[in-house]
C-alpha cells in the first residue's frame, strides 16, 4: 500500500485563546462609553457619518455597514481594546472602547475584544 504520511490535521484557532471569527463575538452586549471607556480618534478612514457631535476627526463611534468593519478598525487603532456594533439613532454604529467596563445587555448589539476580527482581506 501507499503511505501518504499525512496524518493529523492542524488546529484552527485564533491567537490568545480567542475563538475564531465570528465565534468570538458576544451577542446582545453593548459597551457603553460611561464617561471613561471611549477611544477618541480620527475615524474618517472608516466612516464619515454617525460620529460624536458630527466630528469624525475625534470620535469614539461611526456608522458602519458591517460589524467586520468595526472589528478591523479596532485592530488598527492602538488604543482600542474592545468594540461594539449595533443600532443607535436609526443607524448601525461601531463603538471603539479601551476596556469592556461599560458592558450592558442590549438586544441586537455585538461586542468583542480587539483580537476578535475577521481574517485580513487579501491584497488585490
Amino acid at each position: 500500500g501507499i503511505d501518504s504520511g499525512c496524518s493529523g490535521a492542524a488546529g484552527v484557532e485564533g491567537g490568545d485563546g480567542v475563538a475564531a471569527w465570528p465565534g468570538c463575538v458576544e451577542p446582545n452586549v453593548v459597551l457603553r462609553h460611561a464617561g471613561a471607556h471611549a477611544v477618541f480618534v480620527d475615524v474618517t478612514v472608516y466612516g464619515k457619518e454617525g460620529c460624536w457631535q458630527d466630528n469624525c476627526r475625534s470620535s469614539d463611534k461611526f456608522s458602519a455597514a458591517h460589524r467586520g468593519v468595526c472589528a478591523r478598525a479596532c485592530t488598527e487603532i492602538p488604543e482600542c481594546t474592545h468594540w461594539a456594533y449595533g443600532e443607535q439613532e436609526g443607524a448601525m454604529k461601531c463603538f471603539l472602547r479601551k476596556s469592556d467596563a461599560g458592558r450592558e445587555e442590549a438586544d441586537g448589539w455585538d461586542a468583542a475584544p480587539r483580537e476578535c476580527a475577521p481574517p485580513p482581506l487579501p491584497d488585490a
